[in-house]
């Protein structure tokens, strides 16, 4: 079998929240607004949160040859 090779591009959505001022969100809907500062959590605002899981995984197998 000849060597396989996958290639892709991760990319990330837009700014952590946090870092914006709130005046400039996208957005003046009170619901929309509730549910981003929903995410914010301690220091790190929604850099940090439990309910955004930012983890990647790589898994290989060897082909053997």
């Amino acid at each position: 079998m000849a060597d396989q090779q996958v290639m892709f591009t991760l990319g990330g959505g837009g700014p952590w929240m946090c870092t914006v001022p709130e005046s400039e969100w996208p957005t003046d809907d009170p619901e929309v607004i509730e549910a981003i500062k929903t995410d914010f959590m301690g220091t790190w605002g929604d850099r940090e949160s439990s309910t955004l899981s930012r983890r990647v995984v790589l898994i290989s197998r060897s082909s053997g040859a």
